[in-house]
């Protein structure tokens, strides 16, 4: 009520002449994510998901009347909450341009709802405009909602659109230009992450996009799973990795293992008992809660990002200052360096020539491209160090690339790993060659002499196969991360 009434009152004001904005400096980022908080209040009563995100370049303060900006968000997402009965609703903000003067602010509120015809697009922010007759039945309000915000933002020399797809949902986004008062701030811990691997447990792809953006601002490392089962394969896998991961992120409602059931088998893990983790609740976790399920810190959702990395640090530094459990063993930190962990291909190669041809093939790759000139060379490195992919030459002398193989996959049984992709190189190409390489645990194979296009094409391949081979290739190859659609 108190909105229709303010709704109505600006709505006269504006068209008296009467209206006067404010000015005065602001946070872009809290404004987003306080109108995000709110809505969260009135949309979880619905099940829905509110997802907020706000890119590090945002301006910390800017000018412009904070009120106004707030009350056309609020009557947006007021909306695009009121038409979806399931899904979610993204309340996000996009620096369009930005000089030492003025930021270019395009804040975009996203829905899964019921959409608005292409034929209604056009009227609906005039005064009192429904989609239909049916749906005000149905919704209720006046339909002054979008009038305000139409007049509003042309008050402040800004611009409003849509698109939209009945059955699929709405996006509006406002642009604004507003004067600088203090651009984004560089903190002293903005490389504190970087290098680091964090596991993120999400089976939400709006949630895990924000995520992976917000991590690698960071410059840190994000590795996803979708559901739970995949965590523990992942956390398992990275034993391998010398314990790699620095931290978890995990959602409290997940698919098949709840969240809390997650944590606490990660617990009775001996390798992750002190691993930081980081549970993403709707509601807050009381301290009780967090202890009984091995819960280092619960961030409400939705997210706010300076909140997320200052937690993450703190939970990261006190792990590292802990030198000894209670039983005395030395605990390790889990950090990643170039040094020792950059990620690689072995080539298992006996001919020189052979394998500095591959080599140079290779080269452009964002992988470490590490030689052994034998069978037993390839075993023993490839069991000291995660190698994401195999380059196996099958005649090779003493230990050949079948018996190679064969020992690695026993091996990676024996320690409850999943396959590392090994592609066979081998003079011969006949079908035969092919199904013996299957069989004997190989994944692929090429036919010397090889072809770079072809070498390339089979690597990249079966890099993209593994979850974990996945997610950090993807980061490696620097994947664009799209936020809003």
């Amino acid at each position: 009520m108190l909105e229709l009434v303010t709704n109505i009152l600006d709505y006269s004001k504006i068209h008296a002449g009467q209206l006067t904005l404010e000015k005065i400096d602001f946070s872009p980022r809290t404004l987003v994510e306080d109108v995000s908080q709110m809505m969260a209040t009135i949309a979880h009563k619905k099940d829905l998901n509110v997802y907020c995100y706000v890119p590090e370049e945002v301006p910390a303060l800017v000018f412009g009347d904070l009120a106004r900006i707030r009350q056309v968000l609020m009557n947006i997402a007021s909306n695009a909450i009121k038409f979806t009965e399931r899904g979610e609703v993204l309340i996000s903000l996009e620096v369009q341009e930005l000089t030492e003067q003025e930021a270019t602010l395009v804040f975009e509120i996203r829905d899964t709802g019921i959409g608005i015809p292409k034929a209604m697009q056009a009227s609906i922010f005039e005064s009192f405009v429904q989609v239909d007759a049916s749906i005000n039945r149905r919704y209720g309000g006046t339909g002054l909602g979008l009038t305000i915000v139409k007049e509003l933002i042309t008050l402040m020399n800004g611009r409003v659109w849509l698109e939209s797809t009945p059955e699929q949902g709405s996006q509006f986004w406002v642009e604004l230009k507003l004067p600088i008062k203090q651009m984004a701030n560089h903190e002293p811990d903005h490389d504190y992450l970087a290098g680091r691997y964090i596991l993120v447990v999400e089976d939400q792809q709006t949630n895990q996009t924000i995520l992976k953006s917000y991590l690698k601002a960071w410059k840190a490392r994000p590795i996803i799973a979708n559901n739970g089962i995949e965590a523990l394969q992942m956390l398992r896998n990275s034993i391998a990795l010398n314990e790699p991961f620095s931290a978890i992120i995990l959602e409290r409602c997940l698919p098949e293992m709840d969240g809390k059931t997650l944590a606490r088998s990660i617990r009775i893990d001996r390798h992750y008992d002190r691993l930081p983790l980081l549970m993403l609740s709707s509601r807050e976790l009381d301290k009780t809660e967090q202890r009984e399920h091995g819960v280092n810190a619960c961030i409400c959702t939705p997210l706010k990002s300076k909140q997320l990395k200052t937690l993450l640090i703190q939970q990261i530094q006190q792990k590292s200052s802990l030198k000894h459990n209670q039983a005395g063993f030395l605990q390790k930190e889990a950090v990643i360096t170039e040094t020792t962990h950059t990620p690689a291909i072995l080539l298992a190669e006996d001919n020189p020539i052979n394998a500095l041809i591959a080599t140079t093939m290779l080269e452009n790759l964002p992988y470490r491209i590490d030689h052994a000139g034998n069978g037993k060379e390839a075993f023993h490195k490839a069991t000291h160090y995660p190698y994401h992919l195999i380059l196996m030459d099958i005649n090779m002398p003493d230990m050949d690339g079948f018996s190679t193989t064969q020992a690695l996959r026993d091996w990676e049984k024996a320690n409850s790993l999943a396959h590392t992709p090994i592609i066979a190189l081998t003079a011969n190409a006949l079908k035969d060659d092919r199904e013996k390489c299957l069989a004997a645990g190989l994944n692929d194979y090429l036919a010397k002499p090889v072809k770079k296009d072809e070498l390339l094409k089979i690597v990249n391949h079966w890099l993209e196969l593994s979850p974990l081979n996945q997610a950090i290739t993807r980061e490696l190859f620097g994947e664009s991360l799209q936020v809003s659609v």
